[in-house]
């Protein structure tokens, strides 16, 4: 995967302007294999899976989902064959070309319980905390390092074949959390989950006024 990224040459200096892409993350997950000699999996696993007991949550080495879980979707290629079917069910596939950059099954109850610790800093130094959560140039008014937001919301969003999911929770963690799962993905709508959140948000901050 980082083959392929290097291929396309860099957008800009490292430092020079904001780009988002699953490449930093891959290449951060390789970062963490090769300080800590251990598996980017043990390491999410015992320092953030366990710490903070999410019991739903996994980061998997293979194709294999937990029973029941929710399928995801995928308009079928052969769409235009009148003989087709509308969709095709993608939730079996490799998590490999995904790997640190979000190649992790959860749930609903740990994705809230997540998002709190990412709101907090629970799992970080009150100083790291604060950098991460600096939103500003070379990143953006809404991305800080690894967090999504600004500020009223903190959290993340994202998408593989199949699935679209963001979760959010008010900046300090003392407010409302917003989650949306979407199976499907592509759609007819880009980053429909976002779509979804930015209503509730809406309404949310209407009803408070």
């Amino acid at each position: 995967m980082v083959d392929i990224a290097i291929a396309h040459g860099a957008v800009a200096p490292p430092g020079g302007a904001y780009d988002y892409n699953n490449t930093n993350f891959v290449l951060l997950g390789m970062i963490i294999e090769k300080v800590t000699g251990s598996t980017a999996q043990k390491e999410i696993t015992t320092r953030i899976i366990d710490k903070l007991g999410l019991k739903n949550t996994s980061f998997p080495m293979d194709p294999a989902m937990p029973s029941p879980y929710m399928h995801g979707y995928m308009a079928d290629p052969n769409l235009n064959d009148p003989g087709a079917a509308a969709t095709q069910d993608t939730s079996i596939e490799t998590p490999t070309p995904f790997f640190t950059a979000g190649a992790m099954i959860s749930n609903m109850a740990d994705m809230k319980t997540w998002v709190h610790a990412l709101a907090t800093g629970e799992l970080l130094s009150p100083a790291m905390h604060t950098e991460q959560l600096t939103f500003g140039p070379p990143n953006t008014a809404s991305y800080g390092l690894g967090v999504m937001g600004g500020a009223k919301i903190v959290g993340h969003s994202g998408e593989i074949p199949g699935y679209n999911s963001c979760v959010y929770t008010m900046t300090g963690g003392n407010g409302a959390t917003f989650i949306v799962f979407l199976n499907r993905y592509p759609s007819k709508i880009e980053g429909a989950s976002d779509q979804f959140l930015i209503e509730l948000v809406k309404a949310v901050d209407s009803a408070s006024k």
